[in-house]
Parts: C-alpha cells; structure tokens; sequence
C-alpha cells in the first residue's frame, strides 16, 4: 500500500553492514565525543577569560599567545579580533561590526 511504500522510504536505513544496535553505539559515541570537545572548549574559554566578563578581549587574547611563546604585538592581536568578528559578521549578517568591539 501506499503508507506501508511512504514508511518504507523514510524509514532512516541502517548504514551499509551495520545493524541498528551498532548505529546507534556509533551515534552514542559520537554525542559523547562532542559532549568532550564542548567541555574541553568551554576550559579553554575560562582560561582565556581572566576578568570573567564571558569576553575574549585583545589584552587577555595577547597575554594568551605570549605565554605561549608566540611573537606579535598588541595591534596584531587586534587585527585578529577583528578578523574574526568581521568573517562572522559575514556569516551571519546580523550587527555590523564596529571597531571599538577589539
């Protein structure tokens, strides 16, 4: 029949050679896997953090990349910042980006 046909289509299929009960281990493992990395991302955002505002700002991002032996000035950091906020602005298209937001 038609309903049996209409199931049958969007009845997700089992990945080729895979039972269901695999399927579903592999997707368990793969929301655990990004359960980690967010941990892990949000660590990283803390320690980069230091006034605790929720805000990467030049200074801390600058103090950041000298701990990590990295050389580059002030300015240069800024330029990143900037960077970044304009390849999302680009992305989303919702606020336009201002300069002071470095």
């Amino acid at each position: 029949s038609c309903r049996r046909r209409h199931q049958q289509l969007t009845r997700p299929k089992p990945e080729h050679g895979m039972s269901r009960k695999t399927q579903e281990a592999k997707k368990s493992r793969e929301l655990y896997n990004e359960s980690q990395e967010l941990e892990s991302l949000q660590r990283v955002f803390e320690r980069l953090d230091k006034n605790g505002d929720k805000k990467v700002d030049s200074e801390e991002l600058y103090d950041c990349i000298k701990y990590l032996g990295y050389k580059c000035s002030k300015k240069e950091v800024q330029d990143m910042i900037w960077e970044v906020i304009t390849f999302c602005w680009l992305a989303v298209r919702s606020v336009p980006p201002r300069r002071d937001w470095c």
